[in-house]
């Protein structure tokens, strides 16, 4: 984040700024491959940390660490082992499911950290293809747009870390 920082500073003082004197922003440093790696290990991490609050929710609901599923349940280490694509619908069955899901967009993820994703100058934006042989484009969000996207994940993965930190100091 703090490498990143500067091409973001604009975004982050005008989330401060009362709403009548906000104009929109445009991020001028592009250093898109930093912030789609940040993007990519606030996703990761923040569905690692997550596992261990399902944890400590199985416990509280539950009184034991097996996930209900469709089929029956898993243990803790089985959910660990899932694919973090499909943890997505498990955590928003967790009381603090609302605060980390609006920014847990799997197809985004996948999409700029497995397909083809560039930074286009020409329209200022983020072109996410379907896949890294297809010429077929998935989605184009605007480069300031990503950058508040990145802000948001790493807002709640931080979130998360202090979530975790309070627990262990209690």
């Amino acid at each position: 984040f703090i490498n990143c920082y500067n091409s973001i500073q604009p975004l982050i003082m005008g989330r401060y700024w009362k709403e009548e004197y906000r104009e929109p922003v445009t991020v001028t440093d592009k250093r898109f491959n930093e912030l789609r790696q940040l993007y990519i290990d606030c996703f990761e991490t923040l569905c690692r940390l997550l596992v261990l609050a399902m944890g400590y929710e199985m416990v509280i609901q539950h009184s034991q660490l097996l996930i209900p599923t469709k089929k029956g349940t898993m243990t803790l280490d089985e959910f660990e082992r899932l694919a973090n694509a499909a943890k997505r619908d498990h955590f928003s069955k967790m009381a603090v499911g609302d605060l980390f899901l609006p920014v847990l967009d799997t197809d985004f993820r996948n999409g700029i950290g497995h397909h083809s994703a560039h930074y286009a100058q020409e329209p200022d934006a983020i072109v996410v293809f379907d896949s890294k042989e297809s010429g077929t484009v998935s989605r184009v969000m605007g480069y300031t747009e990503f950058c508040d996207k990145v802000l948001d994940l790493f807002a709640a993965f931080e979130l998360a870390v202090r979530f975790h930190r309070d627990i262990h100091i209690h």
